[in-house]
Formats: C-alpha cells, structure tokens, sequence
C-alpha cells in the first residue's frame, strides 16, 4: 500500500440526522485517485484528539475519511471541551441511534459526492462507535 505523505485537512459541515448542521473532520491523501472512502464514527469521549489523528492516519495510508461530531448538538462544537461534552452525553445515556445513523448518512453522502471518491466507503468506530458501525450497517445499505 502506498503512503500519501501529503494529505489535506478541513473541516465542513454536513445537514445531519433531520438538516441539522454538523461539524464533520475530513482528511484527504493528495492526487487525483479515485480514493476508497472511511467514515469513522466516534468513541464516547466524543471527537477527540483520537479520532482527529486517526482521520488523518487513513488519509496517511490512501483513503478519504470523514469523522463527523456526533455530539455537537450536545455542546460539542469544534472549541468544546471533549471531556465535558462526553460526561454530559454519558449522564444522558448517550445519544440517540435515529440521530447517529442520519448523522451517518450524512457523512456517507459526502464521501459519495466526491469526484476522488472510488465509489467505496467503510465504517470504522471503537467503544460506542463500533456499536454505532454495527447499528447503521444493519440499517442502511450504503
């Protein structure tokens, strides 16, 4: 597998779980591709640091991936604290699956309009978000 010493990095925003706008983290290798596509859902300690470096380790390693904040709605925006956005949606008992898997969908659907995209994506998640994968691989056929 080839390494993509370049690898571009943004934020944007995606119309999550009924149009509400979410903050997603995108990391991209350089070059035309096409690019098989990651979208990696989180832990519970929300859109850490964690996620962030590791969106960007699929780009290192030639993929597109996309990590969207689950937990906006909570506080959770680009300056919240994760650690106090994660106590919040722990007391709560989580969020919702409903709201999870439109979230999803939406990041899914970023990565299928990219021109770069090979038409391919995969679920990646950890902790809460690996039930998460689970949850919207049985749902949707995406």
């Amino acid at each position: 597998m080839s390494f993509y010493r370049g690898i571009t990095c943004e934020n944007v925003t995606l119309k999550g779980d009924k149009g509400t706008p979410i903050t997603a983290y995108v990391a991209k290798p350089e070059g035309k591709g096409p690019f098989p596509g990651v979208v990696l859902i989180h832990h519970l300690p929300g859109w850490s640091e964690l996620y962030i470096e590791t969106t960007r380790r699929f780009a290192h390693h030639g993929y597109m991936a996309i990590c969207a904040n689950l937990y906006q709605r909570e506080g959770g925006g680009s300056d919240g604290n994760p650690d106090d956005v994660a106590a919040k949606v722990r007391a709560d008992g989580g969020i919702a699956d409903a709201q999870m898997v439109g979230d999803t969908e939406a990041a899914v659907k970023w990565m299928r309009a990219q021109a770069n995209h090979n038409g391919k994506v995969g679920l990646f998640g950890s902790c809460s978000g690996g039930r998460h994968a689970f949850i919207y691989a049985c749902q949707k056929k995406d």
